[in-house]
């Protein structure tokens, strides 16, 4: 009897705040909500080894002049998984062509950085899948 592959468990991982990122910023975002200016009060272990990809983000209300960038942080450093939210918009940002492979206990978090302008992003949802 020949055997079936199965795929591979995922693991979403998804928050929803309320809060904003406003004009000079460096938040670091928990994957489980709340963002802090202390990274180590953002950072959760990962469950399992694997691969982080597919990040989103979306925020509800957009009246920055500037770009916001927000990066999957591994144990206190940027990864290639990032996207820009451009000023204004509240589309959804999808960083597809990255992955970052993870192993059980590395901290991970999101950072929103923004660099001067004016206004803020206000209510946002963010996700990242662990395959």
């Amino acid at each position: 009897m020949p055997l079936i592959p199965i795929p591979p468990a995922y693991i979403f991982i998804y928050s929803n705040l309320s809060g904003s990122l406003t004009t000079t910023v460096t938040a670091y975002c928990g994957l489980s909500g709340g963002f802090d200016i202390v990274e180590a009060q953002a950072q959760a272990a990962c469950p399992r080894d694997g691969v982080l990809k597919t990040l989103m983000f979306k925020a509800r209300a957009n009246t920055r002049s500037t770009d916001l960038v927000i990066t999957i942080r591994k144990n206190g450093a940027d990864t290639a998984l990032t996207v820009t939210i451009t000023p204004g918009s509240t589309a959804v940002f999808l960083d597809t062509a990255h992955r970052v492979a993870v192993a059980r206990g590395d901290l991970i978090n999101f950072v929103a950085v923004g660099s001067g302008g004016t206004g803020a992003v206000t209510g946002f949802t963010f996700s990242v899948e662990l395959e």
